[in-house]
C-alpha cells in the first residue's frame, strides 16, 4: 500500500526486482540500486519476478540532503556491504558498537552522495541498466547498440571512448559483480548462481571470477541472511 515516513528513508537492494511508485513515476529497482525517499514522499513497493527480493532500509534525519539523487547505482558495492554491517550492529547499545554505526552510517551516506555526483553519460546509464534488467539472457552487442540507437561500429567506438573498455568487457564486468552479490547475500549453489547471471555452467562462472577478481568465487562464501529489517539512525 502507498505510505509516506516523517524520515528519510533509504532502501538497497542486495537481489531481486523491486516495483516502486511515487507521484512522479513507476519503475522497478534491480539488485544495486540505492533508492532514497523524503520525508512526507508518497510511495509504494512490491516485489517484481520470481527471484526473492532482498533489502535493508535505512530510516534517517538529516537537514542537508538537497542534491541528493533519488536513486543510485552502487557500482563498487560499497553501500551494500556498509549497509551489511549496520544490519549486523544494529542490537549493539554499548558506546563503541553506537560509534561504529555513526561511523559506518556516515560513509554510507558520503558514498550515495559521491555516486549521485559521478553520474554516468547517459548512453552508459542507457545499455548498463539494459544489461542489468537482461542479467540472464545471452546479451548480443547487436542488441546494446539499439538500445544505444547507434550503429554497431560506432556504438562500440563511442563506448570505449567514455567507458575505457568494450561493450562486451562491460557486459563481463555486470555479469561478475552480479554473481558477487549473490554469492555474498545468498546461500545459493555455485552452479545455481551461473544461469542467474547469464553464464552457461559454474566453469564458466569461475573463469569470469579469475579474470575479473583475481579469486575463486567460494572465496567469497560466507553465511547470509535475509535483508529486510529496517534500522533508524
Amino acid at each position: 500500500a502507498a505510505h509516506r515516513h516523517s524520515f528519510h528513508e533509504m532502501i538497497v537492494v542486495f537481489s531481486g526486482c523491486e516495483g516502486v511508485k511515487t507521484c512522479a513515476a513507476e519503475f522497478k529497482a534491480v539488485a544495486g540500486e540505492v533508492l532514497l525517499f523524503r520525508p512526507g514522499e508518497i510511495h509504494e513497493e512490491w516485489t517484481e519476478g520470481g527471484e526473492p527480493l532482498e533489502t535493508v532500509f535505512l530510516g534517517f534525519e538529516t537537514h542537508s540532503s538537497e542534491g541528493w539523487p533519488a536513486k543510485v547505482y552502487d557500482s563498487e558495492g560499497r553501500v551494500r556491504v556498509l549497509a551489511s554491517w549496520l544490519q549486523t550492529l544494529q542490537d549493539e547499545s554499548h558506546d563503541d558498537g553506537r560509534r561504529t554505526q555513526g561511523a559506518f552510517f556516515d560513509a554510507l551516506v558520503a558514498e550515495y552522495v559521491r555516486l549521485g555526483n559521478h553520474r554516468e553519460s547517459p548512453v552508459l546509464e542507457s545499455v548498463r541498466e539494459y544489461v542489468r534488467r537482461h542479467i540472464s539472457e545471452p546479451v548480443r552487442l547487436d542488441s546494446l547498440a539499439r538500445q544505444a540507437g547507434m550503429s554497431k561500429f560506432h556504438f562500440i567506438r563511442q563506448y570505449r571512448r567514455v567507458a575505457g573498455r568494450t561493450p562486451m568487457e562491460d557486459v563481463r564486468r555486470i555479469r561478475a559483480e552480479r554473481a558477487r552479490d549473490l554469492i555474498l547475500t545468498t546461500t545459493l549453489p555455485i552452479k545455481v548462481v551461473a544461469p542467474m547471471v547469464g553464464l552457461s555452467d559454474e566453469f564458466a562462472l569461475y573463469r569470469l571470477f579469475r579474470r575479473q577478481f583475481g579469486i575463486r568465487p567460494g572465496q567469497l562464501r560466507r553465511p547470509a541472511g535475509r535483508y529486510s529489517r529496517g534500522l533508524r539512525a
